[in-house]
């Protein structure tokens, strides 16, 4: 793996840590190769008709009666996320997907509309709508009350888009064992069109796609800001729930720490009397995670999100080619040959007791 990718592992290690509890770390690389696979397969299956063969899962019937009022529908990057906006263009709609200006730069779905007008022979169409130019709200409210059908993703493939993490326009949301920051406007749009909000969510099991249209989340509150808030704390309720039955599927793994507040975190770091040179016999694997970049060793702390630099001559101490009892005997020869070394990696909590 090329340096950023590897950086991108040891992130999405420890978001898989800290949001799940996951500390199955061999596997985490596997997950990690998953969640870039699905990504690429997602891409592929909006231009390859994979709707065709998908399940829609649609019990409060909301994709017939969309025409009937205005509606917000919410999605994720999970399992083959273009799935909602394909079974949209399917059924006729015309579609606004709300995005960042990377992604409409992109220029990766500007046919989309003309192979689903003749694969299906209608007036359907998709936009990918820039949100964070200037006057995005104005245009984007004209074509809700017009009946153009709006997809928002609320977890940003790769980040936040324009926003900072610490913009005041972002709410704070519990989400699995973290808090997250979330964009508002969304809920805002939903707020002023007084429109209900919908989940809609992809994922594959058995080898198919299922695409499942949550009934409507109706909010009867006057004031706005409690309105958003309420908004998207339900949606954040369903999307949990799915992420738990298929926590393999959701591809922001990769960057879900970059909306995330990662001071909650460290209170994982318990202040506590640090280990004697003489009860260190183990390295932390919880917290750290080894790494090679550019022929050099680092440690990736989970909790901190950083990475610090180690001698390779202390490899053998966390290597995964080592046994764990190899790892122990290096251990407490490492302490009879380089005692300040040791003690210093003690206090850091990179070795520990067992």
């Amino acid at each position: 793996m090329i340096r950023k990718n590897i950086l991108r592992y040891a992130s999405t290690s420890a978001n898989l840590y800290n949001f799940l509890g996951d500390r199955n770390f061999a596997n985490h690389i596997n997950i990690y190769k998953a969640c870039i696979n699905n990504a690429l397969q997602a891409h592929a299956d909006i231009k390859s008709f994979a709707v065709d063969k998908a399940v829609i899962v649609d019990p409060a019937n909301v994709l017939p009666d969309l025409l009937k009022r205005p509606t917000m529908l919410v999605t994720f990057h999970t399992g083959s996320y273009n799935l909602p906006a394909s079974s949209l263009l399917k059924a006729g709609y015309k579609v606004n997907v709300l995005s960042d200006t990377e992604s409409v730069q992109n220029h990766d779905y500007n046919q989309v509309s003309h192979l689903y007008q003749n694969k299906y022979k209608n007036d359907c169409s998709m936009e990918m709508v820039n949100v964070e130019a200037d006057g995005a709200i104005f245009n984007i409210l004209r074509q809700f009350k017009s009946g153009v059908q709006t997809i928002a993703y609320l977890d940003g493939n790769k980040g936040i888009g324009g926003q900072t993490k610490y913009n005041e326009n972002m709410l704070d949301v519990s989400f699995l064992n973290g808090i997250i920051r979330v964009r508002k406007g969304l809920a805002f749009i939903a707020y002023l069109v007084k429109a209900p909000v919908v989940v809609v969510l992809s994922h594959r099991e058995n080898g198919t796609n299922y695409v499942t249209y949550h009934p409507p989340i109706v909010i009867e509150e006057r004031d706005r800001d409690v309105f958003c808030s309420t908004a998207l704390r339900e949606i954040f309720k369903i999307f949990e729930a799915h992420v738990k039955n298929h926590f393999d599927q959701w591809s922001n793994w990769l960057y879900v720490h970059n909306w995330t507040d990662l001071d909650h975190f460290k209170t994982k770091i318990v202040e506590r009397r640090h280990a004697t040179l003489a009860e260190v016999n183990e390295f932390n694997h919880d917290r750290f995670c080894p790494l090679r970049l550019d022929g050099k060793f680092y440690l990736f702390d989970r909790i901190l999100y950083s990475a610090s630099e180690v001698e390779e001559a202390i490899v053998p101490a966390f290597s995964f080619k080592s046994t764990r009892e190899e790892r122990v005997r290096f251990i407490e020869e490492l302490k009879i040959n380089r005692p300040d070394l040791t003690e210093n990696l003690a206090k850091r909590n990179v070795l520990v007791p067992a």
